[in-house]
């Protein structure tokens, strides 16, 4: 994995159009896509799923929960989906640590 990129789960499912998607992966794909204030992660996957460009893995920040969909499209696109309850700048210090 090259990087991360965290995500503001519902602003991003607001206002995410085909265009600017590439954008959440900077300059590689090989990265996570870290999704916070999600409620059960269906929207992100659902994103994720119908655009061709793929996350090497998804992270749920605190999620309400995780929708069986989800589960489902993570499996079928093959990209690993992890769950945290890992503070935000805590799991943001250690990703930044493994990047050095």
């Amino acid at each position: 994995m090259k990087g991360f990129t965290l995500i503001d789960g519902i602003e991003t499912i607001k206002t995410l159009t085909a265009t600017n998607y590439p954008n959440l992966y900077g300059w590689s794909t090989e990265r996570a896509l870290i999704f916070t204030k999600i409620q059960f992660g269906r929207s992100p996957m659902i994103a994720i799923r119908i655009h061709p460009v793929k996350p090497s893995l998804v992270v749920y920040h605190q999620p309400g929960g995780v929708d069986p969909l989800a589960v489902q499209l993570a499996e079928r696109e093959n990209i690993p989906l992890v769950i945290t309850e890992m503070p935000l700048e805590e799991l943001r210090k250690k990703l930044v640590l493994l990047g050095k």
